[in-house]
């Protein structure tokens, strides 16, 4: 018995050691444990009464530089980034709150960032989306999602690694403020370490002293949707990706690179390529060896299952999530380094949009990039409400998701808002009071397609009848179950 499972250990070594061999070193993947080089968030929120707290963890004994940018839900517009400074051990922490036109960050944490967020708040800005077809007021950055990159660790093997490493390590006792912030700011300012702006090649190894990837990740994130009025929580973890870093990516605060296509400025030379190649039967026309594409094929899913709570009695309300980190890169030709921008390197001469149909710009529907979706609700005793539309329903498309980050209410729930980017779906009640649905991204296609999508299912249950006379209100999320 000892002697056959050492042979089944054995094999079983051997066979692990022959699947690493072949996977592609150059894939990025999800890490399932939940810690990576980059960090996806599905949703932030600061409509219907939420704000969104927001955690990112430093597990390594590496001070690392990183990208934090939160993007509004129709089109993943930039509306606010800043570059993040994380001590050996450290967590940084934030929330977006509502102003009284759009959405704002605060923070009273006190990790480093470029540039130093105010005491009273950093607002999130419009400009990226004037006259982009979509909506155009500041309410638009109310609701979407965010992404954290990380830049590379402090290499404390330099001088220069040496001074950033005390600048941003913490003191000794608890609660102290790292030792020197104003240290990084003056990196960035004229005649500094830092003082350029990224466009080549020679520019950017500049912004990389002090910095490597020797080890890159070791972060993980989450967000908690805070709704105070409603006594309600939601929390989610975010997406870790690994095998990222392909060089280390410091780019100035203010810049949008960093991106998710491992650039450092627009038609990097240096932008790796991946062995995960193209969408064949997907898309066939495009034929695509970047970062990025390598992570939508990543987040590629078939379909998303979940659960729908709607219990009157208990005033149960649900949403469900369902975002795509990647859309951007291959339905905007404006992104400079996106897939579908004809100048940018691995961009199809005529289309280069991977799993998507439309374009952002398209002309049939301004403001809109939609793609079809098949809807199949059941209850808890497995009947079937087959084909479902959006409300109100349009026969002639069908339901669509036509934004990155999309919010799907049930019977006019609002849980989270969603105000530019929600979609209804009706379920007649009592007979579909609890039970679950499936998202189907292939029956409604042509090809079939797999869509990169995140997200999860957000419940609220009120209880107003318990023993103690009080109300109790409850929140809860559940992960999308997904095929891949």
């Amino acid at each position: 018995m000892t002697k056959s499972l050492s042979k089944a250990i054995a094999l079983a070594t051997l066979m692990g050691a022959a699947a690493s061999a072949q996977a592609a070193p150059t894939d990025v993947v999800v890490n399932p444990n939940g810690l990576g080089e980059v960090l996806l968030y599905s949703l932030y929120t600061a409509e219907e009464g939420n704000i969104t707290n927001i955690n990112i963890t430093n597990t390594t004994n590496l001070a690392k530089a990183v990208k934090v940018r939160f993007l509004e839900g129709q089109n993943s517009q930039e509306v606010l980034d800043f570059n993040l400074y994380l001590s050996p051990r450290d967590q940084w922490s934030g929330a977006v709150t509502a102003t009284a036109n759009g959405a704002m960050l605060v923070s009273a944490d006190k990790s480093c960032t470029a540039p130093a967020i105010p005491v009273a708040g950093e607002e999130f800005r419009s400009k990226d989306y004037i006259d982009d077809g979509g909506e155009q007021s500041l309410a638009r950055t109310r609701v979407g999602h965010f992404e954290v990159i990380e830049m590379g660790s402090v290499d404390t093997t330099t001088l220069f690694g040496q001074q950033l490493f005390a600048a941003v390590k913490a003191g000794s006792q608890p609660g102290l403020a790292p030792a020197d912030c104003g240290f990084i700011n003056q990196a960035f300012a004229k005649d500094g370490a830092w003082s350029v702006k990224v466009t080549d090649a020679a520019t950017a190894t500049t912004l990389q002293a002090g910095l490597n990837n020797t080890n890159p990740g070791g972060l993980y994130g989450s967000a908690s949707i805070l709704n105070i009025e409603g006594s309600t929580q939601i929390s989610y973890d975010a997406v870790a990706v690994e095998n990222f870093l392909a060089g280390t990516l410091h780019t100035t605060p203010g810049s949008i690179y960093p991106t998710l296509n491992g650039a450092l400025f627009a038609g990097d030379v240096a932008q790796r390529t991946t062995a995960k190649g193209a969408w064949s039967a997907v898309t066939p026309e495009l034929l695509s060896t970047s970062t990025v594409g390598s992570l939508t094929l990543e987040l590629g899913r078939t379909e998303i299952n979940n659960d729908y709570v709607l219990d009157a009695a208990r005033g149960s309300e649900t949403n469900w999530v369902v975002t795509y980190p990647t859309k951007r890169f291959h339905v905007d030709r404006t992104m400079p380094d996106g897939l579908a921008n004809k100048a940018a390197p691995f961009a199809n001469k005529v289309l280069a949009r991977g799993p998507f149909d439309q374009f952002w710009d398209t002309l049939a529907a301004p403001g809109k990039s939609c793609d079809a979706v098949y809807l199949n609700a059941w209850d808890n005793e497995e009947y079937i409400k087959a084909n479902i539309d959006f409300s109100p329903s349009n026969s002639l498309v069908g339901p669509q998701f036509c934004y990155e980050t999309n919010i799907l209410t049930f019977n006019g729930g609002k849980v989270l808002g969603g105000e530019f980017v929600s979609n209804n779906v009706a379920l007649e009640q009592p007979d579909f009071q609890f039970g679950w649905m499936n998202i189907d991204f292939t029956t409604a296609t042509k090809p079939a397609k797999s869509m990169p999508a995140i997200g999860f299912s957000a419940v609220t249950v009120k209880n107003n009848n318990t023993s103690n006379g009080l109300n109790n209100n409850y929140g809860s999320s559940t992960n999308h179950k997904t095929t891949k």
